[in-house]
């Protein structure tokens, strides 16, 4: 049988629930609401580097789990070992923490390890893969958490320190560029006065060819 053509990643997650939610119960797990399932970072962690890889929220207000699987994994079988540990959560509660109901059904569908983070044994990874088989591969890209710092504050610097070089008023922009005119020093003076970029040169331009501003940044 050829793989399911998938669509996304979510897609993806969907079309394996239901052979998940059928190994938990041959294990004897109770009967469940089907969850919401979506790849996103897990509650409190932005850049990857917390260790959660994968998360399950129980709600008393809502009637099914919600379950997050990190967008840092894209390896299949570590994507569905992750799924089917959340997936243990939204069947016994989340209160019950990784003990007791948790810990037999986590054995039973062969995960191994330790309870609070587990990887699929050898039978399990068969069974895993018989799935992904079914569903094809998982189509998503792993986001590197590294990568993901870098642009964060690569985003955080990219703003430019121009100063008025008569009165020392300094304005910020995300340019290299900018032309503007110091509005009080270039009143008082009766001639345009541009800001300069900081460590660098602003040619002298005409007061047509540029911007007006009349308040900026008054400190570092």
């Amino acid at each position: 049988m050829s793989p399911t053509p998938t669509f996304n990643r979510e897609a993806w997650l969907l079309a394996a629930l239901p052979s998940l939610i059928a190994l938990l119960d041959q294990a004897g797990a109770p009967a469940f609401p089907t969850p919401l399932l979506s790849v996103g970072f897990p509650f409190g962690i932005r850049t990857g580097r917390g260790k959660a890889i994968g998360q399950c929220w129980t709600l008393t207000d809502q009637e099914r789990a919600h379950i997050f699987v990190h967008p840092c994994l894209d390896d299949p079988l570590r994507v569905l070992d992750v799924v089917a540990h959340e997936l243990i959560h939204a069947a016994v509660g989340c209160h019950q923490g990784h003990r007791g109901p948790f810990a037999t059904i986590a054995r039973a569908i062969g995960l191994e390890g330790s309870l609070r983070a587990t990887t699929a044994g050898p039978a399990l990874q068969a069974r895993l893969a018989a799935i992904i088989g079914r569903v094809g591969p998982y189509p998503h890209l792993a986001l590197d958490p590294d990568q993901l710092e870098r642009s964060r504050k690569k985003q955080g610097t990219r703003q430019r320190k121009y100063t008025c070089p008569s009165c020392g008023q300094i304005l910020r922009a995300a340019t290299d560029d900018l032309q503007a005119l110091c509005v009080p020093c270039s009143t008082s003076q009766g001639s345009p006065v541009v800001f300069r970029l900081a460590g660098g040169r602003t040619d002298p331009a005409q007061a047509g060819d540029v911007g007006t501003a009349a308040q900026g940044e008054g400190g570092l």
